[in-house]
């Protein structure tokens, strides 16, 4: 599906804005580190890109251990 979704954003012709739901917050970490492993032309094509999750009491760390990612929190 990574493959897929690296193929699809890359070929559609235009250059533009996407995003990919996922069913839960761990999955959306996992999917986030395989599309960037897959994602045509490599690293150096690589588009900025984010995962944006709520997190819930005391999950920071546990979505920290989950995936290759930076937790920023916003202040209220």
């Amino acid at each position: 599906m990574a493959k897929d979704i690296g193929r699809h954003f890359t070929g559609r012709g235009f250059q533009g804005k996407a995003m990919v739901v996922s069913i839960d917050k761990a999955t959306a970490l996992r999917m986030y580190d395989k599309v960037r492993k897959h994602w045509p032309g490599g690293l150096v094509s690589l588009p900025d890109m984010a995962v944006v999750v709520s997190p819930g009491q005391n999950e920071i760390e546990q979505m920290r251990r989950l995936g290759s990612i930076s937790c920023h929190t916003a202040s209220a």
